[in-house]
């Protein structure tokens, strides 16, 4: 079984090492957003006879008591918090199974694919992925998205790369910049 490290942690964010197989040391990356607090309705909680430190209360989800002993139920007068978003970043790396479950259910997944499939004898000798293989890698973790990139130069046509993926994992895009435009926009 392979293992990650969290080497890094605040309120918002825990980011973990992924170990990948090259001819050098190499690693990956996990982002993981942590779950936030629920959210006041301020509207309907400015009526209520309640203390500002059960504000506090409510928004971890903790039902509270007002001055008469009614129970407020946190589900009636917080909203649920933003859905957390993962990203997992694979790249110069061999084909690796191992890494399914570290990466498991991400929302987005950046896997190089330097070759096509049927290049695989060369992708095993330098130690890489094909396009097909980051699909097949993307399809077991269950990845929300798929995008590969780290392509090799003999492909003119990048095109080629993209419509091999596409045959595992339909929600598969190349690592241009229209991507990374859309991966800021995922995350803000």
């Amino acid at each position: 079984m392979m293992h990650f490290i969290r080497f890094f942690e605040n309120e918002m964010v825990e980011i973990y090492s992924i170990p990948m197989q090259h001819r050098i040391p190499t690693t990956g990356f996990l982002f993981k957003q942590k779950e936030a607090e629920r959210k006041l309705l301020i509207d309907k909680v400015a009526e209520l006879k309640i203390d500002k430190h059960d504000y506090k209360l409510l928004k971890k989800g903790i039902d509270v008591k007002d001055s008469l002993g009614n129970l407020i139920k946190a589900s009636v007068y917080t909203s649920a918090p933003a859905v957390v978003k993962s990203y997992a970043f694979c790249s110069d790396t061999l084909y690796n199974e191992n890494i399914i479950q570290l990466i498991k259910e991400v929302d987005l997944l950046y896997h190089e694919a330097t070759f096509l499939h049927a290049s695989l004898e060369r992708a095993i000798q330098t130690k890489h992925t094909t396009a097909l293989q980051a699909a097949q890698i993307a399809k077991q973790a269950n990845a929300k998205k798929l995008i590969i990139g780290h392509f090799s130069s003999r492909y003119y046509h990048l095109s080629v790369l993209l419509d091999e993926a596409k045959t595992v994992f339909e929600n598969t895009e190349l690592a241009v910049e229209s991507s990374i435009l859309k991966f800021n926009l995922l995350f803000t």
